[in-house]
């Protein structure tokens, strides 16, 4: 018999939760794209420099990505997680006191752990496991990213105000001190998964399909959007200082793009119905892509308009992965396949950075945001071959039946 969550609390647990991860995106990636300038002027480096080692925090969290999904397999969310509380705040304290490049790239690799261990994945893991019946956890996973969907929202602004006010260094104290409070809160409150919803023993091997054609280029499409949407998120801030907004004001404008994931998200379930996986999902790609483009060259209110779209767009594609991912390959696996998945978006993630201001290096900000348009449009095609692929096995599949 189907295991069922108990009534209430998984729901309670899924709004905590959702705090959690709009402190937690919002300290341990957002907070950076305000951060890199100044780290790098106090420091005498480059700012290619700073994004290596924000990079390198990347890199850390995708080789993680395999290891920490099997792990979620096994013994659930809540440990993990409380992991990467503890963890978190340690590398951020690190971060404050570097004062040259070896203990800068330390506290960043420290970093890359507690993302492992403290965003979407073990999160999403965390709501597989509290519930089994679909339509519940659509909902649930829905409620987690709308809420922490704010994340750029509240803390692009934020670690800007702290900026001015208090110094980088202390505006890390303090991110590392609220991260520290609510996130070991929240997760040492966390119920234990539904029964049933764990494997015992070692972790299934559900990701064979990965060898085929269509499971790679599904991989290589999501991380092609995944270095897209990371390049912009890095770069959406100084590129707007440099058509000459303030920085509070860029940030401010910037942080629209997250706001904007909230109502993409709750357009997903009509659209869902109106427009099938394999016309959507590369759509969304398009979308984004041009509302990069719209971003380089237009100002005033349709640049508005641009950074919602992109946001709304790029806000959707989060839910679509993690669905897709629970129909191809199940609850009980949801983990390992999960982090075998996303380990591709997360690698390239992880060059995002380094690449934006290495291109910015030789061109402008907005020839930077019309290369990763061409990534996009890019990924779509390559996505809607793999989805494409899929639905013809899963036809060929009916009809040997």
């Amino acid at each position: 018999m189907q295991a069922q969550a108990a009534p209430g609390r998984p729901w309670a647990a899924v709004v905590g939760l959702s705090l959690d991860q709009l402190v937690a995106w919002g300290v341990l990636y957002y907070s950076y794209s305000v951060l890199s300038v100044p780290i790098a002027r106090d420091l005498g480096v480059a700012t290619s420099t700073v994004a290596a080692a924000f990079s390198g925090s990347l890199l850390v969290s995708a080789l993680l990505a395999p290891r920490v999904g099997r792990l979620l397999d096994r013994k659930g969310a809540r440990p993990v997680l409380l992991y990467g509380a503890v963890i978190g705040p340690v590398a951020l304290g690190g971060l404050a006191a570097a004062q040259q490049e070896l203990p800068l790239l330390l506290a960043f690799a420290g970093l890359g752990v507690a993302q492992a261990l403290s965003l979407y994945e073990p999160a999403f893991r965390a709501v597989v496991d509290w519930f089994p019946a679909a339509e519940q956890r659509t909902k649930a996973l829905l409620v987690l990213t709308a809420i922490a969907g704010f994340a750029s929202t509240v803390f692009l602004p934020l670690t800007a105000a702290c900026l001015d006010e208090f110094g980088w260094r202390r505006t890390v104290l303090m991110l590392a001190t609220l991260t520290a409070a609510v996130t070991l809160a929240i997760r040492l409150a966390l119920p234990p998964p539904a029964r049933g919803a764990l494997t015992r023993g070692p972790a299934p091997r559900p990701f064979r399909a990965s060898a085929s054609n269509m499971s790679r280029s599904l991989s290589g499409g999501f991380a092609l959007q995944s270095f897209a949407a990371t390049g912009a998120t890095i770069c959406l801030v100084w590129q707007f200082v440099e058509r000459g907004e303030t920085l509070a004001g860029a940030a401010s404008i910037a942080g629209l793009a997250g706001a904007s994931q909230v109502p993409g998200r709750l357009l997903l379930s009509p659209l869902s119905s109106a427009v099938p996986t394999d016309i959507r999902l590369p759509l969304l790609l398009v979308v984004q892509g041009i509302a990069l483009v719209a971003l380089a060259v237009l100002s005033g209110p349709a640049l508005i308009v641009a950074v919602i779209a992109f946001g709304a767009a790029a806000g959707v594609m989060t839910l679509e992965r993690a669905t897709v991912v629970v129909e191809l390959f199940g609850r009980e696996s949801f983990g390992a396949a999960n982090g075998q998945l996303a380990s591709g978006a997360l690698l390239a993630r992880a060059a995002a950075p380094f690449a934006v201001e290495l291109l910015h290096g030789i061109v402008s900000y907005t020839v930077v945001l019309g290369w990763l348009a061409m990534c996009l449009l890019v990924g779509s095609a390559i996505v809607g071959v793999a989805l494409r692929a899929r639905r013809r096995l899963a036809s060929d599949r009916r009809g040997d039946a």
